[in-house]
Formats: structure tokens, sequence, C-alpha cells
């Protein structure tokens, strides 16, 4: 018999790329799931008659996470900005894209589960009622607040949040459509002159203007210009992790990350914004050191795989 040609396998590059981005992954995960827990247990603390009964047994762990474990917030503002790079335009450069297309496939996304999750909070609400009455305790929402919700506009219009976590979900939302607006921009601008940096420029002027000025007045935290500081980084962290750029345009993305963001906290510190900061080095120092990882291991895999075969 003929000996059988040997299987394909992965090149070095697909084994690298595979285990890099499998890492990355994990570690936005687990950073999710930590900041998960601690807006859980904030809103344990700061809601509901729970935390009356533990407060006076623990009156500093209640207060530290009634003021200050919402700052984790960060986390999913950063992240969000860093996959929402990596999907809509992963090298920086302008989006040639469909904006309504794209708007609308975001919101469709969003929409179904969040309203199923809304009409959860709505009869759990009705359950409490039932069994106490609790200044925590929502009222039944109008049709207009419900209708609110399903576009989305329920914090813009000034109707309150159904559950403790709706503001976020419309400002995701209102974020990956000005990122989608931005990118658009750009290559309507980029198909008469060709400008390579425009995009990192556009960005880089939003996160300014959103730490220097937006994000220091409370009266616009009901817009994505507010939170554009802190989501801009994470889009600016993923394009500065990207181990086949030079090593010059690495250290100008690090140095548009650093500078706005410790000038911001030097005017003005905000908590939030030094989280922000940290999250968005730490994603580009683990996605940078997990791209220049030993592939020995995968390599050793892929041979056992085929000796097995």
């Amino acid at each position: 018999m003929r000996d059988l040609p040997p299987l394909p396998g992965p090149s070095n590059s697909d084994l690298k790329n595979s285990n890099s981005h499998g890492f990355q992954s994990g570690f936005i995960d687990f950073l999710k799931i930590i900041a998960a827990q601690l807006i859980v247990l904030h809103h344990l603390a700061f809601y509901g008659p729970m935390s009356d009964y533990v407060r006076p047994f623990a009156p500093t762990f209640i207060g530290w996470l009634e003021s200050y474990a919402r700052i984790a917030v960060q986390v999913f503002l950063v992240t969000s900005g860093f996959l929402a790079a990596k999907s809509l335009s992963p090298k920086g450069a302008p989006g040639f894209i469909d904006p309504l297309h794209t708007v609308w496939r975001r919101y469709i996304r969003l929409v179904p589960p969040f309203m199923v999750a809304t009409g959860l909070a709505v009869g759990a609400s009705i359950l409490a009622g039932v069994w106490m009455t609790h200044s925590s305790i929502s009222a039944m929402p109008t049709f207009a607040q419900m209708a609110a919700h399903v576009l989305l506009l329920h914090t813009v219009l000034g109707y309150e949040s159904i559950s403790a976590g709706a503001w976020y979900v419309a400002i995701d939302f209102q974020l990956y459509a000005l990122l989608t607006l931005m990118l658009w921009s750009a290559g309507k601008l980029a198909a008469r002159r060709s400008v390579p940096w425009l995009v990192p420029a556009m960005i880089i002027g939003g996160v300014c203007l959103s730490l220097l000025y937006f994000n220091r007045d409370a009266r616009w935290d009901s817009w994505a210009v507010y939170f554009f500081g802190s989501y801009g980084l994470g889009v600016i962290a993923w394009w500065a992790r990207d181990p086949a750029r030079r090593p010059l345009s690495v250290a100008l993305l690090l140095t548009a990350i650093l500078l706005p963001a410790t000038g911001a906290l030097l005017i003005d510190f905000r908590s939030r914004i030094a989280v922000a900061l940290v999250i968005a080095c730490a994603l580009i120092w683990i996605s940078r050191l997990s791209s220049q990882s030993n592939i020995i291991v995968g390599k050793q895999w892929w041979s056992r795989f085929r000796g097995c075969g």
C-alpha cells in the first residue's frame, strides 16, 4: 500500500493567532466576570431592603460597594470599544460600510434579549410588590416608557429605567452607532483623498473632547459623548495591540492613550477614568504578550493528533 500523503496542518502563524486570540478572549471574559459580580453586588448594596439588614454587620464593605463597585462598568465600556474596533475597523482604516445596515444589525442583536430581561424585571417587581412595600420596587411602566425602552431612548427622553442596568444597553448602542458614523464619515472623506491617519485622528479627537469636557459634566451622562473617552481608549487599544504594526505607530497609539487620559486626570481626577486607562493598557499588554508567545505547545498538539490518526 502506498503511503498516504501527509495531512495538511495549520501553519505556525495560524496556531499563533489562534492561541493569541484565545488567550485574549479569555482575559476579556475574566475581566467581564469580575466586573459583572461587582456590579451585581453594587446593586444589592444600593437597592432593595437587603442592604439595610446587612449594613450594621459590615458598614464599611456595604459603603464601598455602594460608592465604588459601580466603577467596574468601565470594564464593559473599554472592552466594548476594543471589540467594536475589531469588528468595524481592525486596522484603523476608514470604514466603507453601510451605516444604517450596520447600526440596525446591532439594534436587532441587542433589543430582543434586552426586552426579555425588561419583561422579567417587570414581573419580578409585580411579584415583590405582592409581598412587601419598598421604595426600590418600580411602579408598573407606562406604554410610553416601554416604547422608549424598545427604541433604546429611555435615557435620552428622561424616562426612568425599568431595571437597574437598562441605561447601559442604550449607551452601548449609542457608542456603537457613533463609532460607525465616524468610520463611515472617514470613509467618505478617504474616497476623495487617501488619508491613512484620518480614523485614528478622529477617534483620538473624540476621546480628548469626551475626557476633557463632556465627561466632566453629568448633564451629558445620557449621551454617548459622556462615555466615549473610555470607549475610545478601547478602540485605540485594539489598534495598538496589533503585533504587525510598526513600532513607531504603536508608540504613537500608546501616546494617544496615555496623554489624553493622564491630562484629564491631572485636570480633574476621576477614578472611573483611571480604571479605564488601566484596563486599556492591560488589554494591550496581554494581547501583545500572547501574540509573541511560543507556539511549541500548539505544534506538539497537532503532531500528537496526526500520530493518533
